[in-house]
């Protein structure tokens, strides 16, 4: 038995994972693999943002946020974490990301979160 099976939504057909399960660069390739063209999109749109400055900062903002309304309800939401997470860097600067890792580090860290 595979140790990682993907399960695409609505499908009850898993698609199997053969590389190491243990290599964290593996696992990583095999699920954005299985990710939909449009998060693949959204993705580069990240990516190309995170790359730029100034106005193609925006722009690049500009794009994912179309590319989002053109998302089914479920995909939105995704797509929304990305558009928050993009404009708060337009907001606060780079430097969001690095203290918004560790907030979120000392969150998982902490006692408030349990696996119940």
């Amino acid at each position: 038995l595979p140790t990682v099976r993907f399960y695409p939504k609505g499908s009850s057909e898993g698609i199997d994972f053969t590389g190491d399960a243990e290599d964290v660069a593996e696992v990583t390739a095999f699920v954005q693999g299985q990710l939909s063209p449009e998060l693949r999109q959204l993705k580069a749109l990240a990516a190309a943002f995170a790359a730029a400055s100034g106005d193609a900062r925006q722009a690049a903002l500009d794009k994912a946020a179309e590319l989002v309304a053109t998302l089914d309800s479920d995909m939105q939401r995704t797509g929304k974490v990305f558009l928050v997470t993009m404009k708060r860097v337009l907001e606060r600067g780079n430097e969001f990301i690095a203290t918004e890792k560790a907030r979120l580090g000392k969150l998982v860290d902490s006692s408030s979160i349990t696996k119940e």
